[in-house]
């Protein structure tokens, strides 16, 4: 049965040249295109007939003409599918695809185990949608150029193009200003440009802290998870790093948070180690340490005065409660720069809870153990005198004293208990430097003793009395342990030092048994005569443990009249009596 063409819309015209088959047809075609110049005349004399707009006889032509396809993804691409189908259904097909994927690709991201893993998936992501908007938007620029010609509105043609060419320009800012730089990192990745030093991990202080140090990047928080479940006496992790990649130290502040331990900075904790730093359960600083911050970066771009891709950074110090304000600073800070806050700019925003002496906790900030060398240690103990003078007088306890510093600093011992160390080392030879010293030194650095047993009298007198009384004295009130002196003072004794080793003599001279026998007689009479109490700490010293104050005015009486005779006199006697 012949179609009557005559009762065709001119939408239903436009769908039948479009679809039939041209060579088999030829005399439909021809009637088909008459028919359709027949309605487009009357169109120009009356536009009440229908609501189509007039067909441009050119363009049908071309779109008639064109060869059909049973590939539906070709077919959308050259705009075969009506508008609707286009802008709406696949539109809204290819958003969902692209939300879901965009989450796909997110959790393997976030799942990524190496470097090239990380920038794999980034490169996938894109890979895949580029192509697809382009696709879509192509599909549908094509199907609106075709919508008047199949009868549809030319507004609704118009708007659905402008709109494409709005979010294809949208798209393409997008893609250069967060895209490319997440493909420059991915390059970086893929290719295993190594842009940070490598992370070590170093335990301290008999097993219960823990150094971390160097750069960070993914795939450390295998380490460092392995490393504490080795050992389960962490408590404390030390962080000394220029800080990295931010995906590797929110992994790394998941397992502080994890094993719940305390964080510490002695040195510098820069970037995106602070991540790491804020993840602590008690957050401590050094007296000289630094935590420094700036905006993160991309692909080598700043994405500082909040750029989107600064989203994930402020999101981790949004959760560990960082004030706006500080914020605010962090943000305005370019990648290529640091901003190091005060200690009391970091309290007051609740960064660090407490500034603590450094000597307290376990030796880091060099890294490696193997990165602390002799010739470091040799440089810091030599530049003190009294140290350069136990060097040239004393070099096998000098040596000792290098070998402390470095068996401990390298097990990342304290500083306290290094110093402890040294201290016991460096009591038992004051005797010895005392019993070759001059007449002057001997009495000069008795005095400062006495004058340190007065300051500590005041406020810890059991130290005090531990001066005179060592063996008497727990060891735990003795100075080191307890007590505090000013610098003033410290320094005395030091520079005290180094004139009496300094002015060591071989042979020197010494007192009579029976004379220094006398001597001594003399100043217990001359204790006794003072105060009966202090001749009677004297004697039985142990007994006034729980009267110390007693003991410290003994102790101080007792020394100054070792030194109370001639300096010549003084100064034997003080020789004597440290030599046996």
């Amino acid at each position: 049965m012949e179609p009557n063409y005559q009762h065709y819309t001119l939408t239903e015209l436009l769908d039948a040249l479009e679809n039939i088959d041209k060579e088999a047809y030829p005399e439909r075609v021809l009637e088909i295109r008459q028919q359709i110049e027949t309605l487009n005349a009357c169109n120009n004399k009356d536009n009440s007939g229908t609501s189509a707009r007039p067909l441009n006889p050119v363009h049908a032509q071309k779109y008639a003409d064109e060869p059909r396809t049973s590939n539906w993804l070709v077919a959308y691409w050259r705009g075969h599918f009506s508008l609707p189908i286009s802008y709406w259904v696949v539109g809204i097909g290819v958003s969902v695809m692209t939300y879901w994927f965009d989450g796909f690709i997110e959790t393997k991201i976030n799942g990524a185990g190496t470097r090239v893993e990380l920038g794999s998936y980034i490169f996938l992501l894109y890979g895949v949608l580029i192509p697809v908007v382009l696709w879509q938007g192509v599909g549908v620029y094509r199907s609106a150029n075709r919508h008047p010609f199949r009868g549809g509105s030319l507004g609704w043609a118009g708007a659905a193009k402008t709109i494409t060419i709005l979010g294809a320009i949208g798209f393409t800012f997008n893609l250069f200003s967060t895209g490319v730089p997440a493909l420059k990192e991915a390059v970086s990745l893929v290719t295993e440009k190594r842009s940070y030093p490598p992370l070590t991990l170093r335990l301290l202080n008999h097993g219960s802290e823990l150094e971390l140090s160097g750069g960070i990047e993914v795939g450390n928080e295998t380490l460092l998870q392995q490393t504490l479940e080795a050992n389960p006496n962490i408590t404390t992790l030390h962080l000394h790093s220029i800080g990295g990649r931010i995906l590797g130290a929110v992994r790394l502040a998941e397992l502080v948070e994890q094993f719940n331990l305390d964080t510490y900075v002695k040195e510098s904790c820069a970037s995106a180690c602070t991540l790491v730093y804020l993840a602590g359960r008690q957050r401590f600083i050094g007296e000289d340490g630094q935590l420094s911050f700036h905006a993160a970066s991309l692909g080598g771009s700043s994405t500082h005065d909040d750029h989107p891709l600064s989203g994930t950074l402020r999101e981790q110090y949004e959760n560990a409660n960082v004030p706006e304000w500080f914020l605010k600073k962090v943000f305005k800070t370019p990648n290529h720069e640091l901003w190091t806050p005060t200690h009391q700019e970091l309290i007051k925003a609740g960064i660090v809870d407490e500034v603590v002496d450094s000597n307290a906790f376990g030796f880091s900030g060099y890294g490696p153990a193997e990165n602390i060398t002799v010739a470091d240690i040799e440089e810091g103990l030599l530049s003190h005198a009294y140290m350069r003078a136990i060097k040239q007088y004393d070099n096998a306890t000098y040596q000792t004293f290098v070998q402390f510093n470095l068996d401990g600093m390298r097990a990342g011992n304290t500083i306290n208990s290094i110093a402890g160390e040294i201290n016991t080392l460096l009591k038992s030879r004051i005797n010895h430097y005392l019993a070759h010293a001059s007449d002057e030194t001997a009495v000069a650095y008795w005095k400062v003793l006495i004058a340190q047993m007065e300051a500590l009298g005041k406020e810890t007198p059991l130290t005090c009395a531990s001066f005179a009384f060592p063996s008497v004295v727990p060891l735990e009130y003795h100075y080191g342990n307890q007590g505090y002196l000013p610098q003033q003072l410290i320094d005395a004794e030091f520079s005290a030092l180094a004139a009496l080793v300094n002015s060591f003599e071989a042979a020197p001279v010494l007192l009579p048994k029976e004379h220094k026998n006398a001597l001594v007689r003399d100043i217990v009479d001359a204790v006794k005569a003072e105060d009966p109490l202090y001749y009677e700490v004297i004697r039985t010293p142990d007994t006034f443990l729980a009267t110390p104050t007693i003991m410290c005015q003994a102790a101080i009486s007792l020394n100054k009249l070792f030194i109370a005779s001639s300096i010549d006199e003084r100064g034997a006697l003080l020789r004597t009596i440290n030599t046996e």
